[in-house]
């Protein structure tokens, strides 16, 4: 499914009712199938051309949604792996503020712990609702955990990394939001 990240909200859409998102369909079996063979996505043809061209030419944030029975937002799993991956926590917010989620945050690469400005966002948010956001700085992240999780939202270049490491995540993650900031 490829999401507009813009104003316009699309009735219906569980991510409408919670961001604000419009929605666009693609080819979910093909998106699945090359997750599941460790092809990146974003090269390679499980989007089409049209859709490719939407992510490379657009002037706002789109994101990729991997559909893996998605029905809820309880618990969202937001992985930061680089400081340019600090946009995501606008969403954490948004979806604390809108459905009141749990966000577990993972500072993988100690880039939260090394950003005074991503640690006060952070901080700012703990704040208002303490109870609902949590920072993790393990690296090994297990089955369980991603089963206790409802979403995992990332960037489209952390999502690049894990496909292109052939990460172990990638057969045991739950439904994903890849999101490619404008």
């Amino acid at each position: 499914m490829l999401i507009g990240l813009g104003q316009s909200i699309f009735e219906g859409s569980l991510f409408g009712r919670i961001l604000g998102f419009t929605t666009r369909l693609i080819n979910p079996g093909k998106l699945i199938n090359k997750v599941k063979a460790g092809e990146s996505i974003f090269e390679s043809s499980p989007l089409d051309e049209r859709t490719r061209n939407i992510l490379n030419k657009s002037k706002i944030p789109v994101g990729v949604l991997i559909d893996k029975n998605f029905s809820k937002t309880d618990k969202v799993f937001l992985p930061i792996f680089e400081e340019n991956d600090g946009f995501l926590i606008d969403y954490a917010q948004k979806l604390i503020n809108n459905s009141d989620s749990q966000i577990v945050i993972l500072d993988a690469n100690s880039k939260i712990k090394n950003s005074p400005a991503l640690k006060e966002r952070i901080r700012t948010i703990e704040q208002k609702a303490p109870n609902n956001i949590s920072v993790l700085s393990e690296k090994i992240i297990d089955k369980e955990f991603f089963n206790r999780q409802d979403l995992m939202i990332i960037s489209i270049d952390s999502w690049k990394n894990l496909i292109d490491s052939k990460s172990t995540w990638l057969p045991i993650i739950p439904s994903a939001l890849i999101i490619k900031e404008s």
